[in-house]
């Protein structure tokens, strides 16, 4: 009981953290890639940040999955070399072997991407978000959260002047209370 406060603690630290970045999209996400909390601004571009979205079976199985298509792909292939990266620097264990059972039956797509092990390291690069207010292009960073649970910060950044403004507009047309509208994210060529 003691280590689950303990843990609780610091995802509630994080979670303050997260929420004092107003204009910068920032998820947390757990070893499994559950998003544990998104701040507005994250929330905003697309459905995958919402609490309690899991982002392996987004990239893999959602209905609004473009098959084909280069810019899913990647996005799709850098989700799989996270969820491997930390599989590999925490062990499988229970819900990690259910995600990967689940989607390596469900996905042949996870499937041949999770034996291949191209090398993405998923740890950084760009991205694209469709949302109301225009492409909105991104370059996210994947930190270590503190602890040894393995959580992920997943972090976000726009590129360019455009992709602040579009940004902006989404933050003034949409307050933090109201559920997100956009489209699914697409990572840059």
């Amino acid at each position: 009981m003691i280590a689950n406060e303990g843990v609780r603690e610091r995802r509630d630290r994080i979670r303050d953290f997260i929420d004092s970045w107003r204009e910068v999209p920032v998820v947390l996400c757990d070893r499994t890639l559950d998003v544990l909390e998104a701040n507005p601004a994250a929330a905003r571009l697309t459905p995958a940040f919402h609490t309690g979205v899991n982002l392996a079976r987004f990239a893999f199985l959602s209905p609004d999955r473009v098959v084909g298509d280069p810019l899913w792909t990647r996005m799709s292939e850098t989700t799989a070399e996270l969820l491997k990266r930390s599989v590999e620097e925490h062990d499988t264990d229970r819900p990690a072997a259910r995600i990967i059972g689940e989607l390596s039956a469900k996905s042949r797509d996870f499937a041949q991407t999770w034996a291949s092990g191209d090398g993405h390291s998923g740890t950084s690069g760009p991205i694209v978000f469709p949302t109301p207010a225009g492409e909105v292009r991104m370059v996210y960073n994947v930190l270590n959260a503190p602890g040894p649970e393995g959580d992920l910060l997943l972090v976000f950044v726009p590129s360019g002047a455009s992709s602040r403004a579009r940004l902006k507009r989404l933050s003034e047309a949409v307050s933090p209370d109201e559920p997100s509208t956009s489209s699914d994210p697409v990572p840059s060529r």
